[in-house]
């Protein structure tokens, strides 16, 4: 009997935290169902992002327990300069993601994780680089 190939991970974008946060059904519900078989990645920067919005401590304190639920990826030293360089290619293409959503991907591509996000933008930039972003659907 072969070796079993691990689940996909998942890193959650904002967009989708948002969504679960304001209790959209879908939402909620798909991402249980990753969250019980243990397939939920958080980055840094989306957790920054989230905190950036809360209004209350209670918020503030859920979106800081996250770290303690769930995968966290630890991208390299120069994390931030392929996210800068990506940027730069994705604009001689004609198209300039946000830094933060280009460190995302990169950070995405890099630890082979698929994106789940509702932007658009993280399209463009799979189309626009040669970076393999997988998307999360």
């Amino acid at each position: 009997m072969g070796t079993r190939e691990p689940a996909e991970r998942v890193l959650v974008d904002t967009s989708v935290w948002i969504d679960y946060f304001r209790g959209d059904e879908r939402t909620v519900a798909a991402l249980n169902e990753l969250m019980e078989v243990d397939r939920v990645v958080l980055l840094d920067v989306v957790q920054g992002e989230l905190t950036r919005g809360v209004r209350t401590e209670r918020e503030a304190s859920v979106i800081h327990d996250l770290r303690s639920l769930f995968h966290c990826l630890v991208p390299p030293d120069d994390a931030w300069e392929h996210a800068g360089l990506l940027c730069a290619k994705a604009r001689r293409e004609g198209f300039l993601p946000g830094l933060a959503d280009a460190y995302i991907a990169w950070c995405a591509a890099h630890d082979r994780v698929s994106i789940w996000t509702g932007d658009k933008h993280f399209k463009r930039i799979q189309e626009t680089t040669d970076l393999p972003v997988a998307l999360f659907t």
